[in-house]
């Protein structure tokens, strides 16, 4: 999973936080909805490690699954 983080007003300068499989990520389940946890640099330094959650509802993964196309 790659995620990248730049301004959102602006046109600016992005950064790669996380770019590593999605094995990696611990993968969990809330209320029945999955949740992504995994850990990453920060916003405007490596000092810090932070801890990001995801938590999907099925609204989410409906979002998620209508961009996907099946590949042959």
């Amino acid at each position: 999973m790659l995620v990248n983080i730049g301004p959102a007003k602006r046109v600016g300068k992005t950064k790669t936080i996380y770019d590593r499989t999605l094995t990696a990520i611990e993968v969990t389940s809330h209320s029945g909805n999955p949740v992504l946890v995994f850990y990453a640099d920060g916003i405007h330094d490596h000092a810090g490690t932070y801890r990001y959650e995801f938590r999907l509802s099925d609204g989410d993964m409906l979002a998620l699954n209508s961009c996907h196309t099946p590949k042959h």
